[in-house]
């Protein structure tokens, strides 16, 4: 669902150059309404449509298009004076202009032309100062809600990356300093055995490089598989373990002979 009101959509119009006939579109506007009154219990406004002082300049008409129900059509509209003044007010620093139109006629042919009432949908100087409005502020808000879900998400993937980096490193043989390592639900199942690496924590020294008398390096890695293959085969299939450790002697005896 869009966050701006649909009316806020159909106060804009379509501003382009002559011929009317085949305008070229250059420019938007939108259209405000200026509270008069009430006159027959029916409030009264004058409307003005805004738009960029440099659209207008040099131009005593242009095309405006506004939408229907069905559709859109186009209008002339009438910029000067029949002296070539200017009929809108321009402001003295910024680029915009106010020029007074009369929306009645399309509002006649079905013209879903509603417009910005000044007493509710704006905002002074002051008020935007007071309520921290600045210029794109809702979209600059929105982008730093987005830099934010994924500055979040990064940190939560970066976070999911070093804990199964560090299972990756406990499972190959490392000792970790962090704890829940050793107890991790899902990583147990797989390795039984963790949480008894954790139990012998208090009791363990330094883990050194074993070598053969000749020097060759005694791979660690294949004696740790031999050992993880029989404990499984206690933990898993209910082996006996009198036969277990008989099995696992045998395979070591055989791997460092």
């Amino acid at each position: 669902m869009s966050i701006i009101p649909r009316f806020f959509m159909e106060a804009t119009v379509v501003l382009g150059r002559l011929p009317i006939s085949n305008p070229r579109w250059c420019a938007t506007g939108f259209v405000v309404g200026r509270y008069e009154g009430t006159q027959d219990g029916n409030e009264k406004f004058s409307t003005y449509l805004i738009t960029n002082r440099h659209v207008v300049e040099n131009e005593e008409k242009m095309v405006m298009q506004v939408n229907l129900q069905n559709g859109v059509k186009a209008y002339l509209l009438s910029l000067a004076s029949e002296n070539s003044t200017p009929n809108y007010s321009a402001h003295p620093a910024a680029d915009v202009i106010a020029c007074h139109i009369n929306i009645n006629p399309a509002l006649s042919e079905g013209a879903q032309l509603p417009f910005f009432d000044l007493r509710h949908h704006t905002l002074t100087l002051q008020q935007m100062r007071d309520t921290g409005v600045c210029e794109g502020g809702l979209i600059r808000r929105h982008l730093r809600q987005i830099f934010e879900f994924v500055h979040d998400g990064i940190h939560h993937i970066l976070e999911w990356l070093f804990e199964i980096s560090i299972l990756l490193f406990t499972i190959m043989g490392g000792q970790t300093a962090i704890s829940n390592t050793y107890t991790n639900d899902e990583m147990v199942k797989l390795y039984p055995w963790l949480p008894l690496y954790f139990k012998t924590y208090p009791n363990t020294q330094p883990q050194y490089q074993l070598s053969f008398p000749d020097g060759r390096p005694i791979p660690s890695k294949q004696i740790d598989d031999v050992l993880c293959k029989w404990a499984y085969k206690c933990l898993i299939y209910n082996m006996d373990i009198s036969a277990a450790i008989a099995a696992t002697n045998q395979e070591l005896t055989e791997l460092l002979s």
